[in-house]
């Protein structure tokens, strides 16, 4: 006898997606300049009716849910762009950096050149161990190198005029950050308004 599976329909899954920008106020840990950026953000939240025998209920759960995660990423997440003033990387900013710069392409090459060295092993050549050694070595000593490369890696050293350059084309500062603000307390602004200070 062969097993026939049968699906029965036991719900419904709702899901609510919810998108919102929000306004990022940050005060500069170098230089005191309060700046601000938009950011966009998307959650996703959802619910299951089991067996269909309340369909608003979950539909408001999934919403509820979608709200909740929305602010959570608002809180939680870190957009990467210096203070216009000095051009200088705050910590959070600089963690998620190094986190991306954590894999170079002196380590990739590294490990390549350490997989490769054992190809001449496979074959039947005198000395291959030798070649295999040196090769392995050179590849050891260029990941090695990207390690501490990775590891010294400052977002924040060097010339800083192309990073105020940066903060300068996607952030709001000075006299312009004061109205903003000014209108979103007054409740003319639609954004959502965090604080990083």
């Amino acid at each position: 006898m062969i097993p026939i599976p049968i699906h029965l329909l036991i719900g419904a899954r709702h899901i609510a997606r919810v998108k919102a920008s929000s306004l990022k106020v940050v005060s500069c840990e170098n230089c005191k300049q309060s700046y601000a950026f938009l950011f966009d953000v998307e959650a996703q939240g959802e619910a299951l009716d089991l067996l269909f025998l309340d369909s608003v209920a979950s539909k408001e759960w999934a919403d509820a849910q979608a709200r909740e995660n929305l602010a959570a990423k608002i809180r939680n997440s870190v957009t990467v762009i210096p203070c216009p003033q000095c051009g200088f990387y705050q910590a959070d900013m600089v963690r998620q950096l190094k986190e991306n710069a954590w894999s170079n392409p002196m380590q990739i090459v590294g490990a390549i050149v350490v997989l490769l060295s054992f190809i001449p092993l496979a074959f039947d050549i005198d000395y291959a161990w030798i070649m295999t050694v040196i090769v392995a070595t050179i590849g050891v000593v260029l990941l090695a190198h990207g390690y501490v490369v990775s590891f010294r890696y400052d977002p924040n050293a060097g010339d800083p005029t192309p990073r105020k350059l940066v903060g300068q084309n996607n952030s709001v500062w000075g006299e312009q950050l004061a109205q903003m603000l000014h209108s979103a307390e007054s409740g003319l602004g639609d954004s959502t308004i965090g604080s990083d200070r």
